[in-house]
């Protein structure tokens, strides 16, 4: 077989990727009694740095923002608005159709498995409720390890994690910020999946000339029997 390992993109990819940042967004300004629209401004300045781990938790990040506008809040303000982001994440992170069947398969044929995933710091908590996690032999945060796709030294560390060669694994992804081009140039055999029904199509995802699959489970006709 051409590979050891698979490592899968996250929001896009294992979940559905559905706008529900604003709406959670705007409960924590509520929550927090700051201006929406201003939150939701000076929130957004600092998406690069909360993925990258800029902050130590989302509750300071929270707290910088409302300095940012001018506004005391309280600590039991920001432990609530901190919840109330933990529950948007955990109610909509949803496995999609065919996750965890093909997480089975590619452990069953015996190839590792990985996740590398853009994401702030709710999402590693999260991940370790997820019925898929147990599934996996690693997986690689931005906001834990202080980069982000599509920086190549991330794909790099990924590989390295998982203990296989660039060329022996293969990168899944809906190519967000041509993620799957710089999978390629780093040796990784890159495949795009196409949105579910309701999924909005990343900027320039189409773009993509390489392997492009409709369903999770149609992955399995790209690899063979059983590592080598």
């Amino acid at each position: 077989m051409r590979f050891d390992a698979i490592v899968f993109d996250f929001f896009g990819t294992l979940v559905y990727n559905r706008p529900w940042g604003d709406e959670m967004n705007a409960a924590v300004a509520e929550a927090l009694n700051v201006p929406v629209d201003g939150f939701l401004r000076e929130w957004a300045k600092t998406a690069h740095a909360r993925t990258t781990g800029a902050y130590p938790s989302v509750g300071d990040n929270i707290e910088q923002v409302c300095r940012t506008l001018g506004v005391a809040i309280t600590p039991a303000q920001v432990e609530r608005a901190v919840a109330i982001r933990l529950d948007y994440t955990r109610r909509n992170l949803r496995p999609k159709e065919g996750a965890l069947e093909l997480l089975r398969r590619l452990r069953a044929i015996g190839l590792k498995v990985g996740l590398l995933s853009n994401c702030t710091p709710e999402v590693p908590v999260v991940w370790r409720e997820m019925p898929f996690s147990p599934l996996f032999d690693d997986a690689v945060f931005s906001c834990d390890v202080g980069m982000a796709k599509p920086q190549p030294e991330i794909f790099e560390l990924a590989g390295r994690r998982l203990g296989t060669a660039a060329e022996r694994c293969v990168y899944v992804a809906d190519n967000v910020d041509g993620e799957l081009g710089v999978a390629l140039a780093c040796g990784l055999y890159p495949v795009r999946l196409r949105p579910s029904e309701g999924e909005v199509l990343p900027k320039g995802a189409d773009r993509w000339q390489g392997p492009i699959i409709n369903s999770l489970l149609d992955l399995l006709h790209h690899l063979g029997p059983g590592p080598r």
